[in-house]
Formats: structure tokens, C-alpha cells, sequence
């Protein structure tokens, strides 16, 4: 049933203001999801996997009183009737897991004539009432797209995305400001009046879980009283988009590597003129990059790179050829934490010999009458040997089968993609089993990796994907006082699921890296990656020889002496890395074409050598 609604919205300076539009009309067919049918009963006095008038796809229903969401409910003043939506998508069997937004199209021209619209005067306002369950991080996600006669789109998307202040109203319980501490799973409207797009015909609204959220299986987010209402109006230019904003979803926020603030204006009725464009950023005016595209105006700044955990304002001041006064839209954001790698960390880059690492895994898996702890905690003991059997009082032994290396662990050329059966898990295909398990239950074991990585100085983002748990430290090489560094970290059970963490590389050099993984009970699979793409979040496992966007690793480095110390009459030189047998060479003059060997080759990772008259440089290699 269509409603009449009284509201549109407009930003002045400053912020919003409501105006009256008396003849705007309500497109959306059951934007209160009252009317859900078909599907199966659930317990929640609703209807699950049912279908609604208007909408393309599948959706189930809440009813009010079975809250999730955290805070009080819409505002009775919004009429929110009784029953809110839940897994919205556009799949009946779900194959895609909840990726295909539930969509519904309409006509712009029930409300407003052809000749309207395409002469700028066509107006739109589009809002929505979102919120998510209050046990997990995902968000809902609502779109508008416009499109001609002939489907294709005009104008930009309308997002109204739940983990950013970006066409914020109001939470329910009338807090104007927005944050995603306090009020992170309460109802939240969204609404955004601007022009409809000269030549659009139809628009569609999409409902779909945020792609800045987090979440494990099918949504647990919620959507209610979706409108789009039209009518005729002399509309000024509107902020159609912005990034970076807000601090986003725990483990999601702008990316002090990304290349740029962006801002997009687009035109209403009235014109963005771009020589009035001024940007500041904290307060500050910059130049920022103007251009105007069509209808669209893009204002962009890159601010270098900012401090971990920062927090920050940019502001963008306009006007039209309109009448009107300028209009301001002031926006903030948080930068990710991210570690910085210490310059003494890094090996020369030429230091790397073979690609790879060492892997070692230590297993109770047939010892474990009862539980134990999912922390790293746990799976630190169980590597060193130190995990003991409650049962026994002893340490427990080791189920899985020993690598050929001296100290048991497998030399890996490949990438980090393990699982425990062979069927695919996280977000990478080709999983292989995690070697030295041989038979399950794959269950209480702990892994180590050992990388070096080739990384030029910039930013990264890595990530693991785990089930369960895992620790990513940058470590000190041998022979460098300091100690291990987190950078990434989940140290508790879970599915198969993404971490993100952020890495600053101030000096060109390989680095060596640890990462420890332990597996509770049921499935088991870890996987190691970088982000390739800031903004599209495209990834490769680390040290993939297959993509040449790779990060490399190294689990053979060559010698590096560590000290020389003179003993008597002696010089004892001490080195790390390498295959042995070692060489130690001499040279009396760096420009000198050809090394000496001094001694013969040694397993050992030490050598002294009877100090001579005049300059020494050595060096050494092995196998």
C-alpha cells in the first residue's frame, strides 16, 4: 500500500533541515515489512524465508518485542507497525550467502512528470531505519540507484551505510550525534533529499549487509520503513558521497595509506559553482583538487600519512548559482592503529636466498579428554613442550608427525593455506592439510610459521583468515636487541573469518615475521595474505609465486655477522642465518677483485681467526 508522506530533507549550513513537502509521494510498496507471506513460521511471531509485494527476493521478519537490537524501538511517531525486516536477499536458496541485495524497483513518474525530472526539478527524498543484532558486528546497508528509460544509470548511489555518519539523522532514542560505541546496534535513521537525476525513469533500492561490517553466516541486521518520496522542487546541489568517515566497524576505519579524501557534490536544479569550493582539513585551508564531471563535482586532498589511531576533521564550503546562502559539510574520521616496523628489524633486502618458511606444528589431539583454553596463551605452551595434562601432571606429548628438519619443523615454499580436511575454507581456494596432521581428530593443535619478508618501505595491509585463533608478530632478527611486536591478533574460537591489521615499513628491508595459529575443536584452516587494493579490498596470500603482487618470503636468508669481538690475539667472529657448511672469507682491501678463505668450511655459526697487521674485512657465505 502506498503512503503520503510530509517530510523532505535538505542540507544547509551547517547540517540538515527539514522542509515541507506537502505532495511528496511515498514510492516504496511495504517499506514496513508488515506484510510478509509464504515462507515458515518462526519464533520470533514472524515469517522466515517469505516473500513481499513490491520486493524482489526473500526476506523474514521480526516482530517488535523479540528485540536484538540494542536501545528502545523506532519512535511511534514513525509508525514503525509491528514487525521489522531481517535476512534480506535476493536469493531464495541463499548459494551466495546473503551477497545479492533484496531489491525493489519503481516508477519515478507516479510522482513526478518526465518534464519535471529532466528539467532538474524532479526531488527525491530516500531514508531508512537501520539496526543489527547485538551479539555480532554486522551492519545493514541500503542503496538507491536511478536509471533511464533504457537502464542505465544516471546519477550516483545513494549509501546509507550503517557503521558511517554519512546521511545520519537520528538514533531512536534522540540523539542527534552519531557514534558507533554507545548506540553501535540501536535503530538509526538515515535520510538524503537531492535531485533526481535529469532522464531517470525508474530508481531501485537495494537492502544488503555492509560490506564495512563485519560477520560470520547468513546477516543479523535490520531494516524498517524504507521510503523514497518525490515531488517537484528547485533543488540545491547535495553531498552525494565521502570517505574516509567515522572510525567504521571495530577493525574497520580509514587507512592512512589510502590515496585521498573524496568528496562528490551533485547538482540539483541549482549548479555547484567550482571556483567557490574552499576544503580545510583540522581546521586548516588546502588546496584541494576541484573538478566537474557532468552534474557531479569531485573535491580531493591526500594528507600523507597520519598518526596511528589519530582522529581528524575535513570541511568543504560551496555555492550555487542559486539564491541560497553556501552551504557547509563539516565530516571526521579516525585513522586505523596501526604498528610501525622498527628500522633496526630490517635485513637487507638482498639478504633473501629461498622462498618460503618453516613450519612446525605440536598436536594433543588424541590426549584431550576435556578442554582446554582457545588463546595463544595455550598454544604457546603447547610448542614450547611446556602444556601440561591435568590427567598426568605432565607435559603433553606430540601427536603430529615430525617435519624432516633437525628441530621437526617442514621447509614450505609455498603460501599459508591450510585446512584440515580438504574442503575449502576462508577466502582463498587450493587449501591443502595442514602437514604432520595424518589422521584426524584435528583438534588441540598449535602451529608455528617463520617468514621473512621482502618489504619495500610503505604502507601494508595484511590479514589472517582463521579458525580458530592466531598472533602475527614482526620479530627482531638474531643478533638485534628488542622484542616481538603484535600486529595482528585473535586469541579466542571462531569460524573461518577475516583480521585485519595495519603495518608501516619506514625503511626498505626483509623482515622477519611469526606467526603462531592454534585450533580448538571442530574445523580448522589459517590462511596468511596481504591487501593488494586500499579501496577495493582485493587480496594474495603472501609469498603466492603464482601473482606477481605478492609479498615474498624467505625461509633461507643469507649469513649475517652479528659481532666481532677481539679475544687476545684473536678475533671471534659470530654470525646467524645461512645453510651450512659457512666459509668465512678475507679481504685486506675492499677494491680487492677476489676474497681469501680463511680456514675450512664450518658447521658451526662461529669462527676465530688470529688477528694480522693492517685493515680485515670478511664476510660470510654457505650452501
Amino acid at each position: 500500500m502506498k503512503t503520503r508522506s510530509k517530510i523532505g530533507l535538505s542540507i544547509l549550513a551547517g547540517g540538515l533541515s527539514f522542509v515541507g513537502s506537502a505532495n511528496a509521494v511515498d514510492l516504496i510498496i511495504n517499506g514496513n515489512f508488515e506484510a510478509i507471506t509464504g515462507g515458515s513460521p518462526n519464533a520470533y511471531n514472524s515469517i522466515t524465508d517469505g516473500t513481499l509485494d513490491g520486493w524482489d527476493g526473500v526476506v523474514s521478519g521480526i516482530s517488535y518485542g523479540y528485540n536484538y537490537f540494542s536501545g528502545p524501538v523506532i519512535p511511534a511517531s514513525e509508525n514503525p507497525g509491528l514487525v521489522y525486516s531481517w535476512n534480506q536477499d535476493a536469493d531464495f536458496s541463499h548459494s551466495n550467502n546473503y551477497t545479492d541485495p533484496l531489491t525493489q524497483t519503481v516508477y519515478l513518474t507516479n510522482g513526478v512528470s518526465a518534464a519535471n525530472i529532466d528539467a532538474g526539478t524532479g526531488q527525491y527524498t530516500f531514508s531508512a531505519w537501520m539496526s543489527s543484532y547485538t551479539l555480532q558486528d554486522d551492519q545493514p546497508y541500503v542503496t538507491a540507484k536511478f536509471f533511464d528509460a533504457s537502464t542505465n544509470q544516471v546519477g550516483g548511489t545513494t549509501v546509507f551505510d550503517r557503521v558511517h555518519s554519512l546521511f545520519f539523522s537520528t538514533f531512536a532514542d534522540g540523539t542527534n550525534v552519531f557514534d558507533q560505541t554507545t548506540h553501535f546496534h540501536d535503530w538509526a535513521k538515515y535520510v538524503n533529499t537531492a535531485g533526481i537525476p535529469p532522464l531517470a525513469r525508474t530508481a531501485v533500492v537495494g537492502i544488503q549487509h555492509s560490506p564495512n561490517g563485519t560477520r560470520s553466516g547468513k546477516t543479523d541486521t535490520y531494516v524498517d520503513l524504507v521510503k523514497l518520496d518525490v515531488t517537484v522542487a528547485n533543488t540545491r546541489p547535495s553531498l552525494e558521497s565521502a570517505t574516509p568517515l567515522d572510525s567504521g566497524a571495530p577493525g574497520v576505519s580509514y587507512i592512512s595509506g589510502s590515496p585521498s579524501i573524496s568528496l562528490s557534490l551533485r547538482d540539483g536544479f541549482y549548479a555547484v559553482n567550482p571556483g567557490t569550493v574552499v576544503f580545510s582539513f583540522d581546521g586548516v585551508n588546502h588546496t584541494a583538487s576541484v573538478s566537474k564531471v557532468g552534474s557531479l563535482t569531485t573535491i580531493q586532498y591526500t594528507p600523507g600519512l597520519l598518526a596511528s589511531g589519530s582522529s581528524h576533521t575535513y570541511k568543504v564550503i560551496y555555492s550555487d548559482n542559486g539564491p541560497g546562502l553556501p552551504q557547509t559539510n563539516l565530516l571526521s574520521f579516525t585513522v586505523v592503529n596501526y604498528a610501525t616496523l622498527p628500522t633496526t628489524y630490517a635485513l637487507p633486502p638482498s639478504s633473501g636466498v629461498v622462498r618460503g618458511f618453516t613450519y612446525r606444528v605440536v598436536s594433543a589431539s588424541t590426549q584431550v579428554t576435556g578442554s582446554l583454553d582457545s588463546s595463544i596463551a595455550r598454544a604457546e605452551a603447547q610448542l614450547n613442550g611446556t602444556l601440561i595434562d591435568t590427567n598426568t601432571s605432565q607435559p603433553y606429548t606430540n601427536d603430529a608427525t615430525l617435519g624432516p628438519n633437525p628441530d621437526g619443523s617442514y621447509s614450505i615454499d609455498t603460501v599459508i593455506n591450510f585446512i584440515d580436511t580438504g574442503v575449502v575454507a576462508g577466502d582463498f581456494p587450493g587449501d591443502v592439510q595442514f602437514p604432520g596432521l595424518d589422521a584426524g581428530p584435528y583438534n588441540w593443535f598449535s602451529t608455528e610459521e617463520l617468514l621473512y619478508l621482502n618489504l619495500p618501505a610503505g604502507y601494508y595491509q595484511f590479514g589472517v583468515n582463521s579458525d580458530d585463533g592466531f598472533e602475527v608478530t614482526a620479530t627482531p632478527p638474531q643478533g638485534v636487541s628488542g622484542s616481538p611486536i603484535v600486529l595482528g591478533l585473535f586469541d579466542n574460537g571462531r569460524g573461518a573469518s577475516d583480521t585485519l591489521f595495519d603495518v608501516v615499513v619506514p625503511t626498505s628491508g626483509i623482515y622477519p615475521f611469526r606467526l603462531v595459529y592454534f585450533e580448538s575443536t571442530g574445523s580448522a584452516s589459517c590462511e596468511f595474505f596481504s591487501v593488494t587494493n586500499l579501496a577495493t579490498g582485493d587480496k594474495v596470500l603472501v609469498n603466492d609465486p603464482a601473482d606477481g603482487n605478492a609479498v615474498p618470503s624467505f625461509r633461507v636468508l643469507a649469513p649475517r655477522i652479528t659481532s666481532i669481538v677481539k679475544t687476545g690475539s684473536n678475533v671471534v667472529l659470530n654470525w646467524a642465518y645461512g645453510t651450512p657448511p659457512f666459509q668465512v672469507q678475507i679481504k685486506t682491501n675492499l677494491t680487492d677483485a677476489v676474497w681469501s678463505n680463511v680456514g675450512a668450511p664450518t658447521p658451526n655459526s662461529t669462527a676465530t681467526i688470529p688477528i694480522q697487521p693492517g685493515a680485515r674485512f670478511f664476510r660470510v657465505f654457505g650452501q
